[in-house]
């Protein structure tokens, strides 16, 4: 259509309504059914009855026309070689360019957890990738807001939601936690709540004024003006859920299965691939606000579209990592996908144990040879004088043999980084969180082991942590201040 200001320009209109007029000529037919779903909503909230679009049975054979759906598969072999970024791991399809880390967001090289979600700016001129510890990489034209790097995390992050005006984002933990991050506000969490499964994943509202936490069992849970559309919550699934995706016409979500099967509450459902089989599990889902469709990525970078444009998949590319997100460039016109990239290991430092202690050679005490002979006279007693005193008679000691010092030897020893916490409450090991106390991996330091950390001193290994993985300790000090001066270090480490 024609600019009303600017009669000879062309525009491509993509208010709500025409953007489902055109979803709706586009989709031969909509599966759609009702289920009665219940689920648990925080602060009070009753669950809303709606009828619910769905994928119903999601093992059954749901496969896509070639008239509404590109899908990357064995039978199909148009894949697009993207643009690889070595720093980040991530690759560009279509339109989506590789960007480089901006000036505040810490370098990729500073990773202590894989990477585990993508959230991508308006525009789509660049992005963030969130690790397992909450820290958060920001590129392109993606601002660094902060992040949770070297904090005391109950459960690792497992999703990420940037704000619709891209000047924050959300995180959320597997056990319901979020945190907030530039204009994002805080809406709620399900942190200390008990859950069936854990939350695998977040999504931000149209407005940005709310958000969506699913679970690995397909539970959904609404907070601020997200509005719940329905759950899984009590549905038996073949496959659990990995992902959940807004579709911004109509304020509806998708959930998607690691088998490919699709979900579809208050938003169209444009196909799925349930009942298809797969090389890898599907790990993510993203939409194409131009389309109104939405993308599939399995764990090998195999990408699966439906009502949105293929630009292409690593699906015969060989991965050291899993892919583990899908996120959109600008209009629909590609995408982005993030790896897990695994942080090198710490180097190793060996230290050789004491030399053994070789006590001195002595000569050992040998005793004279002389027998003694007694005299052939016999004894004739005095009959008057006093018996003579007898001489006096000498011993020679055998010089007393040297015994070894013993000497304590640690049995382990290793490289570490280490960080630090200001926590109070009880430990791991039931004790109360004070000098001295550090938090370890136990598979690698067994609590209640005493640590000598080189330079610093003499620890008591008695906490835990979500983000304490390996090689990796956190030490307990007594103010965020000395935490933030403390930063992060690295040392030789015996116990």
């Amino acid at each position: 259509m024609r600019s009303p200001s600017h009669p000879n320009i062309s525009y491509k209109h993509s208010c709500t309504q025409c953007r489902l007029h055109r979803r709706t000529k586009r989709k031969k037919a909509l599966l759609t059914a009702s289920l009665a779903t219940t689920a648990i909503l925080p602060l009070g909230a009753a669950p809303l009855s709606s009828t619910l679009t769905a994928d119903t049975t999601p093992t059954s054979t749901q496969a896509p026309t070639s008239s509404t759906t590109t899908k990357d598969a064995a039978t199909t072999n148009i894949v697009t070689a993207g643009a690889t970024n070595p720093a980040t791991s991530t690759v560009a399809f279509g339109n989506a360019s590789s960007f480089v880390p901006t000036s505040l967001s810490p370098s990729a090289s500073q990773l202590a957890a894989p990477v585990v979600a993508m959230a991508t700016v308006p525009g789509g001129k660049g992005y963030w990738l969130a690790a397992k510890d909450g820290g958060v990489f920001s590129f392109g034209s993606a601002k660094f807001y902060g992040s949770m790097g070297g904090s005391h995390l109950n459960a690792p992050i497992v999703g990420m939601a940037a704000t619709p005006n891209g000047q924050g984002y959300w995180l959320v933990g597997a056990d319901g936690g979020v945190f907030a991050f530039g204009n994002a506000k805080f809406y709620g969490s399900l942190a200390n709540k008990t859950l069936n499964q854990p939350i695998v994943g977040i999504a931000s509202t149209r407005g940005g004024q709310g958000y969506y936490l699913v679970a690995k069992d397909g539970g959904v849970f609404a907070f601020g003006n997200a509005h719940f559309q329905g759950s899984l919550g009590n549905k038996v699934l073949n496959k659990p859920i990995v992902g959940i995706a807004v579709d911004s016409a109509t304020g509806g979500y998708w959930l998607v299965g690691a088998d490919g099967g699709v979900f579809a509450f208050g938003a169209p459902f444009e196909g799925s691939l349930g009942g298809t089989t797969l090389n890898k599990p599907i790990s993510g889902i993203a939409e194409d606000a131009t389309t109104g469709g939405y993308w599939l990525v399995a764990k090998d970078g195999g990408v699966f579209a439906f009502d949105a444009p293929f630009h292409g998949s690593q699906a015969t590319t060989a991965l050291n990592t899993p892919v583990v997100a899908i996120a959109p460039s600008q209009n629909g016109g590609g995408y982005w996908l993030a790896s897990a990239i695994k942080p090198k290991p710490a180097p190793v430092v060996v230290t050789p144990p004491a030399p053994a202690y070789v006590p001195p050679t002595t000569t050992a005490y040998v005793p004279p040879t002389t027998t003694y002979v007694p005299p052939t006279t016999a004894y004739v007693p005095p009959t008057t004088a006093a018996p003579a005193a007898s001489a006096p008679v000498s011993y020679t000691m055998a010089p007393a043999q040297k015994v070894a010092p013993t000497t304590t030897v640690a049995s382990h020893s290793g490289y570490f980084e280490l960080t630090c916490y200001d926590l109070r409450g009880t430990t791991a090991s039931g004790t109360q969180a004070g000098p001295g106390t550090i938090a370890v991996d136990p598979s690698v330091i067994p609590l209640g082991s005493t640590v000598n950390i080189a330079g610093m001193g003499t620890y008591k290994a008695l906490d835990t942590g979500g983000a304490i993985i390996g090689n990796h300790i956190d030490i307990w000090m007594s103010s965020q201040s000395q935490c933030l001066q403390f930063g992060v270090q690295h040392a030789n480490v015996t116990w």
